[in-house]
């Protein structure tokens, strides 16, 4: 079979896959990542995650999939590879994702039983480590293939922009990485002001909108306050906002800390955004709901006084 579009990217990885399906063989497929030419079978798998050097699938599945992704992210997508199974409303595109954040993201998938902007039967997924994509030329079991919508050869994978990582940091569950090899903390005197102000700005917006986050949001808060000022000043500004429930438990918390693989502030903003657009979104529908009931009562009251002037 015709390689050629993925032999251009030699850091990405296989699993064989049997024709007209979609299950890789055999068992431990996954510790047994293949180089394009040691395929074997009649379909391929793409492997993601680290082993094919942070690789990400985003898996839109079907038409509210990409409704979702306008409302909930709503950030503007780049060119990158893409491929289809040629159903309506289906494809995945591929992004590389900064190898700070391998440890901090896992799969996750979007449907109706977790967002009921999602139709039954539809949704989207970020595919990683643990997944396998079934990539062109590979066929359908009707017999159909599947097909590239801008390959390898005719563009590069872009990497994932900043805001949709973001979101996907949102849906995470994100694991303590304890730092072996420390770096020294950032000297108090050599923080920019501004980017301090910019900061608690932004704690500030956050708080107001999120009074008591669950553990994984404060730690992503915490990981982000320090590798901005220092684990230091982010223990004594953090408890500023969200004051310690047991005393020195922002300072245990970010000695685990892993500066290199740390979010960053502009995890804080998009979070901040986020939340106000919940915010916003809710007040809205309160807005509407009281516009259509006093609709309903003007209605109700032009009716009587039709029948009244009917008498």
């Amino acid at each position: 079979m015709n390689y050629i579009e993925l032999e251009v990217v030699p850091s990405w990885r296989y699993c064989n896959v049997r024709g007209g399906e979609k299950v890789p063989y055999p068992a431990g497929w996954q510790r047994d990542p293949k180089r394009i030419r040691d395929i074997e079978s009649a379909n391929v798998g793409l492997l993601l995650g680290p082993t094919s050097g942070g690789l990400v699938a985003l898996d839109f599945d079907g038409a509210t999939a990409w409704s979702w992704f306008e409302q909930r992210i709503g950030c503007a997508l780049p060119g990158t590879v893409m491929w289809t199974s040629g159903k309506d409303s289906r494809c995945q595109m591929a992004f590389t994702v900064p190898e700070q954040y391998w440890d901090y993201v896992r799969t996750q998938k979007i449907t109706n039983t977790r967002d009921d902007m999602i139709a039954e039967g539809e949704g989207f997924e970020f595919r990683w480590t643990g997944c396998q994509s079934v990539v062109p030329p590979s066929e359908l079991a009707d017999g159909r293939q599947y097909t590239w919508i801008a390959s390898p050869t005719q563009t590069d994978v872009a990497e994932l922009p900043d805001e949709i990582l973001a979101y996907w940091l949102t849906l995470g569950e994100n694991r303590t990485v304890v730092n072996t090899n420390p770096v020294e903390d950032i000297d108090i005197d050599s923080i920019n002001e501004d980017k301090f102000t910019e900061l608690t700005a932004v704690l500030e917006l956050i708080r107001q909108q999120i009074p008591t986050p669950d553990y994984d949001v404060w730690m992503r808060i915490a990981f982000a306050t320090a590798s901005e000022v220092g684990n230091s000043v982010a223990a004594v500004l953090l408890a500023t906002f969200w004051p310690e429930r047991i005393r020195g438990e922002y300072a245990r918390l970010l000695a685990s800390r892993d500066p290199s693989r740390s979010p960053t502030i502009k995890s804080l903003m998009f979070m901040a955004t986020e939340q106000r657009r919940i915010q916003h979104e809710k007040k809205r529908a309160v807005y509407q709901q009281q516009l259509e009931e006093i609709k309903e009562l003007e209605r109700i009251i032009k009716e009587k006084k039709n029948e009244k002037s009917k008498h």
